[in-house]
């Protein structure tokens, strides 16, 4: 993939903040106060402009709408948002990571300190702060978690991240990136969940109302994914409204 130009007059005063789902995204939304300006979320906070937007799923989205938005809006950083899926056993639903180093499982990482981040291969063997695994496809089973994390030993896993970080690298951005764990390594989710998230973001109720129909017995875990799910986006809401307040 060829490099992306360098940001043209971009702004220490504008912030992004993006999230792959609107779930991810909403509590964030609301405790921000920002308003719908379309296709994005727009706010103040002191002297900085805010501007949210959802990627909706995969690279190639997330690629694509923070592109668009750096265009507009030129933000001088970016706050990546959203829910991973635990590999380390010791984290709990609703832990919110600062990442500071994200791979792609490929033998290519980027590390990142509130900064521009940096490509590498060196990652420490007990690196300090949270790895993140990008991963190309959602991981729902225990045992798949378990071999990700002997084989990584990454923090959580996601689905956008890495290719963000690679955005950001190649246009020069500040970049944060900040995971709440929705699944614990120890807790399976349905392979069908991928499909309970629409390309763009936006949920598929449909489906997800489908799948639990034919199989009730699974309707005491998608609760339980639901509470997880709401405790991580009320949590990394608090951590960017803090981490705003303190920049």
């Amino acid at each position: 993939m060829a490099a992306a130009a360098p940001a043209a007059a971009t702004s220490p005063q504008v912030v992004a903040i993006v999230a792959a789902v609107r779930d991810e995204l909403a509590p964030t939304i609301s405790r921000l106060q920002l308003v719908p300006d379309q296709p994005w979320f727009v706010g103040q906070m002191a002297c900085r402009r805010l501007v949210a937007a959802v990627t909706g799923v995969g690279r190639e989205r997330a690629v694509e709408v923070v592109n668009t938005l750096l265009e507009e809006h030129h933000p001088g950083r970016i706050i990546h948002v959203g829910f991973a899926g635990g590999l380390d056993p010791s984290l709990r639903a609703g832990t919110v990571l600062n990442v500071r180093w994200v791979i792609d499982g490929r033998g290519a990482a980027y590390s990142v300190n509130n900064d521009v981040p940096q490509a590498t291969r060196d990652i420490p063997e007990r690196p300090q702060g949270a790895c993140l695994l990008t991963a190309d496809q959602l991981v729902h089973a225990v045992a798949d978690k378990q071999a990700l994390y002997a084989r990584h030993r990454a923090t959580a896993v996601d689905m956008e991240t890495f290719h963000v970080a690679r955005l950001a690298h190649q246009r020069g951005l500040h970049l944060t990136m900040l995971r709440a764990i929705s699944d614990a390594a120890t807790m399976a989710i349905p392979r069908e969940a991928a499909g309970w998230v629409k390309p763009d973001g936006s949920e598929n109720v449909g489906a997800a109302i489908l799948h639990l129909l034919t199989r009730p017995w699974k309707i005491p875990m998608t609760v339980r994914l639901g509470r997880n799910a709401h405790l991580a986006g009320e949590n990394l809401a608090k951590a960017v409204e803090g981490m705003l307040r303190e920049m």
